[in-house]
């Protein structure tokens, strides 16, 4: 599916997938491609499993906040097959390795041809504290 723009155009509709709008790096970032999306004339969805936080206020003009209807991500697979149905966007970016998983399996369930990118975000300072061995450091992940 997708929005008409103000000349009455049809324009896609990106669907960006996360968990809160609690404070976050991930949460952040988000909220920041939605904005660069928007900017260049696309829709945009912000699919939340929980739509409170401190970064509510921080949702770009013209993003629609999406609440997700399930409290778990393990619940949120048939809703979100829902949501990808109802709207069919042209793409989700789904973040966290649950939602991730919730999305590849709702898209399965709802059988609409959205590419779904899963992403993961790792603090890698972190992870390279942690590593021991030179083979780790070189691949930590």
């Amino acid at each position: 599916m997708s929005g008409a723009d103000a000349s009455g155009r049809e324009r896609p509709l990106v669907t960006l997938a996360f968990s809160s709008l609690r404070l976050g790096g991930i949460q952040r970032g988000m909220l920041s491609l939605a904005a660069g999306i928007l900017a260049r004339g696309v829709a945009v969805d912000l699919l939340v499993l929980d739509p409170q936080g401190e970064l509510r206020d921080a949702v770009p003009p013209g993003a629609s906040l999406v609440p997700v209807g399930a409290t778990r991500t393990w619940r949120a697979a048939l809703p979100l097959a829902g949501y990808l149905r109802r709207r069919r966007p042209a793409a989700v970016l789904a973040s966290q390795t649950h939602l991730n998983v919730a999305m590849l399996v709702a898209r399965a369930l709802a059988r609409v041809p959205t590419r779904v990118v899963a992403s993961e975000h790792v603090a890698l300072d972190a992870v390279l504290a942690q590593a021991g061995g030179w083979k780790e450091r070189l691949f930590p992940l």
